[in-house]
């Protein structure tokens, strides 16, 4: 919609959505809409999807980012992040 690209999918269990944005206009409001730009971003984006799904592993660094959120909030914690060290070290401060 608008200037995004949004892939929705699912990975151990946990709702993820990805995007990229894209410049249609500039800050002169003239429209720059760039047909390569558009579909370099729609196959990086492709390929980050896939290497969630072809892993069935969320990366170390989004695990980071929201592990902490899930365990502070008591949401359900998906079994694949439970045996990490992260999952450990939020036990031990949280």
């Amino acid at each position: 919609f608008g200037n995004s690209i949004q892939v929705h999918f699912s990975c151990d269990d946990i709702n993820f959505i990805l995007s990229r944005d894209m410049e249609f206009y500039n800050s002169s409001g003239d429209f720059i809409f760039d047909e390569s730009a558009y579909y370099k971003s729609l196959a990086d984006l492709a390929d980050k999807c896939g290497l969630f799904l072809k892993s069935d592993t969320i990366p170390m660094r989004i695990q980071s980012e929201m592990l902490p959120y899930l365990y502070m909030t008591g949401s359900p914690i998906p079994p694949g992040l439970r045996d990490t060290s992260l999952f450990r070290l939020c036990e031990k401060m949280l």
